[in-house]
């Protein structure tokens, strides 16, 4: 099974044990044979079991995500000492680099440069800023690519979508947030999924940016990107979700914190 695919089921795996958790503590307030403070004392037994259980899950989940990043780092590293090591590869660079802001290369020329570094990220980042500072015509020969920073980018944001959702608060999520009311994304279709109301628009981003390996689909991704989430904003059209339920209560509550007259606003 691949690495997505072992998340993704870990990610269904601490929902199921979410909703066990909160079905038992919905059974222990309506049990008559309990007191108050047996009720509250089986609560409490309640959530320290699933918070041990829902660390675990989230330990595998971070494993998971940091072996893929470590074979991910040797194998470029490899690739990165074995281009080094190639005979007079930096100075081809550096002749080329100097032919290019001299204004030597033709169209086809700049397209066999750019073919020829496309995968070495230092050496891309150098053509740019030639190609920047000299005010190129061909910067439109700049493929969109996805680059290693990305890539270790996503990698901590897998991490901390896993580390902000997957963890005991998961209990304290309203039931109205997670009923069969929100969305994934098949082939660009709604299909009715309540996951997303428990993992919020991280998962969505794991879900649809993601290849089976964990790698960037899309020099677009969301995950690439630094501090991708930004607060107040939503990644995905999840209209339902709880993340956008959340910011909505938010807003509501400042409007209603800046209303002189101390009334309410309707849920």
């Amino acid at each position: 099974m691949y690495e997505k695919s072992k998340l993704i089921e870990m990610f269904k795996k601490v929902k199921r044990a979410t909703e066990e958790a909160r079905e038992d503590r919905v059974s222990v307030q309506g049990d008559s044979l309990l007191s108050e403070q047996g009720k509250e004392k089986k609560q409490i037994e309640i959530r320290k079991e699933f918070n041990e259980a829902v660390n675990l899950y989230r330990d595998n989940m971070l494993a998971l995500v940091d072996a893929r990043e470590a074979d991910y780092t040797a194998y470029y590293v490899k690739v990165a000492k074995n281009r080094l090591l190639t005979d007079n590869y930096i100075g081809r660079l550096m002749y080329s680099l100097d032919i290019l802001k001299k204004g030597y290369m033709s169209k086809i020329e700049v397209m066999a440069l750019v073919e020829l570094y496309n995968y070495d990220d230092s050496a891309m980042d150098m053509i740019m800023d030639v190609m920047r500072e000299t005010k190129s015509l061909y910067m439109d020969l700049i493929p969109e690519r996805i680059t290693i920073k990305m890539q270790l980018n996503a990698f901590e944001s897998i991490r901390g979508v896993i580390r902000s959702k997957v963890n005991v608060n998961l209990l304290d999520i309203s039931s109205k947030y997670t009923g069969k009311t929100t969305y994934s994304f098949n082939d660009s279709k709604p299909v009715c999924d309540d996951i997303y109301a428990y993992f919020g628009s991280g998962y969505h981003a794991i879900v649809n940016e993601l290849k089976d390996d964990l790698t960037l689909n899309s020099p677009s991704a969301t995950l690439g990107k630094i501090n991708n989430a930004v607060t107040g904003e939503t990644l995905h059209e999840c209209t339902n979700s709880f993340d956008t339920i959340v910011n909505n209560n938010n807003k509501r509550d400042n409007m209603a914190a800046e209303d002189n007259s101390g009334s309410s606003v309707e849920e």
